[in-house]
């Protein structure tokens, strides 16, 4: 190895975009959408929760491709997945199920791939709604946020809000 050192233990930590974007794992990936939440264990027509602590993470390699990754989660230890597919826009959607704070990655051609989480987020930290605008637009490849960044600059647009007013600019009167 040359050129620096290597930290295994902060290898797979999300770390700030390079100017103020979004963060990047250790491959130089984009960090879409990262969701504290836990695994629900289809046995039957059952459901039991792995009890361990995990991480959903929606990632956007330097390829272009998609990722949807699940994996244990511990604050001492790097992020590893454990499942990790490649999705392609409109092939996956995030519902909540009849079960509070629990949902579903639905394949809609494929049911036998869907995934069932129980989330691990704290009380009141991200509403359902919010929960599923963020990961829904991290299965189609989209960065969260600049929707949310559009949709408040075209509400200002929209209420005349644009930081001056351009009847009276030239002064006559």
């Amino acid at each position: 190895m040359s050129g620096g050192s290597f930290d295994f233990f902060n290898q797979n930590t999300a770390q700030p975009g390079q100017g103020g974007g979004r963060p990047t794992g250790p491959n130089g990936e984009e960090i879409l959408v990262d969701v504290k939440c836990g695994r629900l264990l289809v046995e039957g027509k059952t459901m039991k929760p792995d009890d361990r602590k995990g991480r959903l993470r929606i990632a956007r390699a330097t390829d272009g491709l998609c990722h949807l990754q699940w994996g244990a989660r511990s604050d001492d230890m790097p992020f590893i997945p454990e499942d990790d597919f490649i999705i392609f826009p409109q092939e996956a959607v995030m519902k909540f199920i009849p079960k509070p704070g629990c949902f579903v990655v639905k394949f809609p051609d494929d049911a036998s791939r869907n995934m069932f989480f129980w989330s691990q987020e704290a009380p009141g930290s991200v509403t359902d709604d919010s929960l599923t605008s963020q990961v829904n637009a991290g299965l189609n490849g989209e960065a969260p946020e600049a929707d949310s960044e559009q949709q408040q600059l075209l509400a200002m647009l929209s209420q005349g809000g644009g930081g001056g007013d351009l009847r009276g600019s030239s002064g006559g009167g």
